[in-house]
């Protein structure tokens, strides 16, 4: 009996382990450089935060002006194609802002939850997390470089 659970821990070792998605420790991020200055790529950052994440004071965690940076965690939520189920993985956002230049990194995607079962494997639903995330880059990249006032109105 000993042996069986040892081989059975064995084989559930080597499953979870290959079933491991490169994403999880991959880093995307995208560069922008443009012609505004180290408060005014924070001050855009920060708003575009809290219209893309609608609960931006539960996402963000760290938000330094002084130094330029704000992280924090956000969510994927992906649906297969029939609509029944839907799983949740979290990622770690990070930008970073100076004079002329502004950052977003994505990182440390793993799973979060699911309904209907249990969260599919990164690697099952990889091709939607990676156009989920081009999608947020995208969205940081349209809000980053406009340079709207709310004077302007």
């Amino acid at each position: 009996m000993n042996k069986l659970l040892t081989v059975l821990t064995l084989l559930f070792s080597i499953q979870a382990c290959s079933s491991t998605s490169q994403l999880s420790t991959e880093v995307i991020e995208k560069l922008f450089t443009l012609d505004a200055t180290k408060q005014e790529l924070f001050d855009r950052s920060v708003d575009w935060a809290a219209k893309y994440y609608l609960g931006s004071k539960t996402v963000i965690e760290v938000k330094d002006k002084e130094r330029g940076k704000i992280i924090g965690t956000g969510l994927l939520k992906i649906t297969n194609s029939f609509g029944m189920r839907q799983d949740v993985y979290s990622y770690t956002l990070q930008i970073d802002v100076k004079e002329n230049k502004a950052r977003i990194r994505i990182s440390q995607i793993s799973k979060y939850a699911g309904t209907g079962g249990s969260v599919a494997e990164i690697s099952y639903f990889e091709k939607e997390i990676r156009e989920n995330i081009k999608n947020t880059i995208n969205d940081f990249s349209t809000a980053i470089q406009h340079n709207t006032k709310d004077t302007d109105w």
